[in-house]
């Protein structure tokens, strides 16, 4: 059953003051990094820089050691050689400290049994004290509403709904970096390597409760506990969407996640049926993720699975159309009186007006049709969704080109509530230096008019296609 009440790691991830132990004015020093992304972002409490020497760093007060700090501490990051850490796990519980943040490697995950034992001090001191653990070997949390970034490369307080919960780092940072690009925005990402104390299933828990979270994804490489992951996972995926990319399901990744993280991955088949009775849904790469994550976030559910396709090239109209029913979609043919409205505005020679609608083909295609035929497909009974592809590269040669295919997003955008169905959109490039950057402008103009965008036709119709059977899903087990 989920937690009503406030979650217990909701004050880790709104501490109200943070240290960070082997922060250093030296900005080849990693606890550099992390200090100054609390200093960049503004956070909202006070921070302290921790380090040997009792140095200043950025303009604040340095301090030995987190004994010596004259206030409370809630939050600490430690950077520093691994053998330095129990005894900053002793200090942390002399503070009071409610979390300690380790971005240190050299534990568990090396395999080796000196360094095993090292996990496991630290790990035990900490329960001991009433203190809970990220990591060891993790980047930590990003909480961009109150300022709090362990990412150097996350310095905005833009928040959105999108959670991120990750065994690996790096895949954090490029789930991030990618998903803003993309126009994703998120209310938490956490990073928490070996899971020494606080773990997958933790962390869902948490995502789940918390209300500024409204879609959930996650790289898992293993779990502590599979009978509660499995229980939480049903619970969380009946309430919110859960998108998963496991990693290690194959005998080369599964070397790898021990190697990694230390954890062990578990079977293909487990996880198959595990996707099967919870109604989370398995991805295979982080950017088919954030396809995901985008229609989730832009996408009302629609009322069922007919999509009406509407484009701009013989050829992709039946790339897309066979993309949709090899996802499982459907692509009915439109209406007698739909094809005898759309055949008034659409020249006969080279366009059809079946479904895929295929508009005329050229450098600049007349807005007024272009609108009205999204108005004719969107009314037609036959129809739950749309799909509309445009293609970049020829519609940016000349700057009348490139002020046509602004003019057909800004259609776009202008109808999208009065269309009255759920729309994703398609701007097709061969992503040349220009056509990313004007993929790029067009792409944000869609996701400020709440449309989402995607880089292929067959991206679209999977991330439809999945998104619809997580509804289906829901509905038939409640």
């Amino acid at each position: 059953m989920l937690i009503k009440e406030r979650h217990v790691l909701d004050e880790i991830f709104n501490p109200r003051s943070i240290a960070v132990v082997g922060a250093s004015p030296d900005p080849n020093k990693a606890g550099y990094h992390f200090f100054k992304g609390l200093v960049d972002l503004k956070f909202d409490g006070a921070v302290y820089p921790i380090n040997l020497n009792g140095s200043d760093v950025l303009g604040f007060k340095g301090y030995r050691n987190l004994r010596d700090v004259p206030a409370p501490i809630d939050y600490v990051t430690v950077a520093i050689p691994a053998y330095r850490v129990p005894k900053i796990i002793e200090d942390c519980v002399a503070k009071s400290a409610k979390i300690v943040h380790i971005f240190t490697s050299g534990f568990s995950e090396t395999g080796e049994a000196d360094r095993i034992e090292l996990e496991a001090q630290i790990a035990e001191i900490a329960r001991a004290g009433n203190v809970r653990v990220i990591g060891p070997n993790c980047m930590g949390i990003y909480h961009p509403k109150i300022g709090l970034s362990n990412f150097g490369v996350f310095r905005s307080k833009e928040s959105g709904s999108v959670g991120f919960i990750s065994q690996s780092g790096g895949n954090t940072g490029d789930f991030g970096r990618m998903g803003l690009v993309r126009g994703l925005r998120f209310s938490k990402l956490v990073s928490y390597g070996n899971a020494s104390d606080l773990d997958s299933t933790d962390f869902m828990e948490y995502f789940a409760w918390d209300s500024e979270t409204k879609i959930i994804c996650a790289y898992i490489e293993g779990v502590k506990d599979g009978r509660r992951f499995a229980k939480v996972l049903k619970e969380t995926a009946m309430a919110k969407p859960v998108v998963i990319l496991k990693g290690g399901l194959t005998k080369a990744g599964t070397r790898a996640v021990s190697s990694h993280t230390g954890v062990l991955a578990g079977s293909d088949a487990i996880w198959t049926a595990l996707f099967n009775q919870t109604g989370a849904i398995q991805v295979e790469s982080l950017r088919e993720m954030i396809d995901l994550a985008l229609a989730f976030s832009y996408m009302s559910r629609p009322n069922g699975r007919r999509v009406g396709i509407v484009g701009i090239g013989g050829g992709a109209s039946v790339a897309v159309a066979d993309f949709c029913e090899k996802a499982g979609l459907i692509v009915p043919r439109f209406t007698e009186g739909t094809m005898a409205r759309l055949e008034k505005i659409t020249p006969v020679a080279g366009t059809s007006v079946k479904n895929p609608v295929d508009s005329p083909v050229g450098h600049r295609v007349a807005v007024p049709e272009y609108e009205e035929t999204l108005r004719l497909v969107a009314s037609d009974p036959q129809i739950d969704l749309l799909i509309v592809h445009l293609t970049i590269d020829w519609r940016i040669q000349t700057p009348e080109d490139r002020k046509n295919l602004h003019d057909l997003t800004e259609v776009l955008i202008k109808n999208k509530k009065s269309l009255g169905k759920p729309v994703a959109a398609v701007l097709r490039s061969c992503q040349s230096l220009h056509s990313w950057q004007v993929f790029l402008e067009e792409q944000n103009r869609c996701s400020e008019g709440g449309i989402p965008v995607y880089l292929t036709l067959e991206d679209a119709a999977n991330a439809v296609s999945k998104l619809i059977r997580y509804y289906e899903f829901r509905e038939k087990v409640t």
